[in-house]
């Protein structure tokens, strides 16, 4: 038990630099080839214009508005597009003839790890071209990955193997929802429904908790000296709450990881 606490917060821990380094590449690649890094574009030198960009409401005056942008745009995307579909041809980057979506993999609790690296930078050169994709699929098929190659390492049975990869997977989402419960709760539930509930059933949510708990805490941790930005709540949505009291807002809120913080800030800030 020991050991295997430990290797899940081993987990934890690469996956949370594993996401901060892939965050890290698509958020700064983007911006840059955007010009988002230029002077009145961003970082925000107040919130109201943060919340103005994020909601897209600049009036033409951002970088990345309907008719505005350079032509050269268009080779960068053609340019990314042709580079992934060269690395798919490549023999030794082992990418799947057809890739298995997030939730098909918690079905199987099964993912081939050396198709993992090809998914991962594929996915990564998708987003930083401005691809509309989400990072799930390319986080959770590392983690997966990284998961059933120790099962492999270590000589697990299968049910064992299954609980590493699903702990591996864990250690991929932490990051990705506001708390880590939510990634504990999420995996375990789709795994119920695709009928392969773990068999060591507490066993596996210890160890999925402390892996998701394990890197969602690096990523935090380490978010704010690297190019990614805290996201700001839009102000819409205080405007629904304004006239409910904070107190039990807060505390549910609080209980989402940062979201209490958040609220309590901007609350304050608006007067409620």
């Amino acid at each position: 038990m020991t050991t295997g606490v430990a290797v899940a917060a081993l987990q934890g821990g690469f996956m949370g630099f594993a996401c901060l380094g892939f965050f890290n590449f698509f958020d700064w690649s983007s911006k840059t080839w955007l010009g988002c890094w230029e002077e009145g574009a961003g970082p925000w030198p107040d919130s109201k214009q943060q919340n103005e960009y994020l909601l897209g409401m600049q009036n033409g005056k951002g970088p990345v508005m309907l008719g505005t942008g350079h032509w050269w745009w268009i080779l960068v995307t053609m340019g990314a597009g042709l580079l992934i579909g060269i690395i798919k041809l490549v023999k030794f980057v082992h990418f799947p003839i057809k890739p298995k979506g997030l939730f098909s993999e918690v079905k199987e609790l099964h993912v081939e790890p050396r198709e993992a690296p090809g998914i991962v930078l594929c996915s990564a050169i998708s987003l930083a071209a401005g691809a509309s994709v989400g990072p799930e699929m390319a986080m959770g098929c590392l983690g997966g990955g990284i998961g059933t190659f120790i099962a492999h390492e270590r000589n697990l049975g299968q049910d064992e193997t299954y609980s590493s990869t699903l702990t591996g997977m864990a250690a991929a989402m932490g990051p990705l929802l506001p708390t880590p419960m939510l990634t504990v709760l999420l995996l375990h539930e789709l795994c119920v429904v695709a009928g392969r509930p773990p068999k060591h059933y507490m066993e596996t949510v210890c160890s999925t908790g402390i892996a998701a708990t394990c890197s969602w805490f690096v990523y935090f941790f380490f978010a704010d000296v690297t190019f990614l930005e805290s996201a700001a709540i839009p102000v819409a949505f205080y405007d629904i709450v304004k006239n409910v009291r904070p107190d039990p807002m807060c505390a549910l809120f609080r209980a989402n990881g940062r979201g209490g913080e958040v609220t309590q800030s901007r609350g304050g800030a608006l007067g409620l």
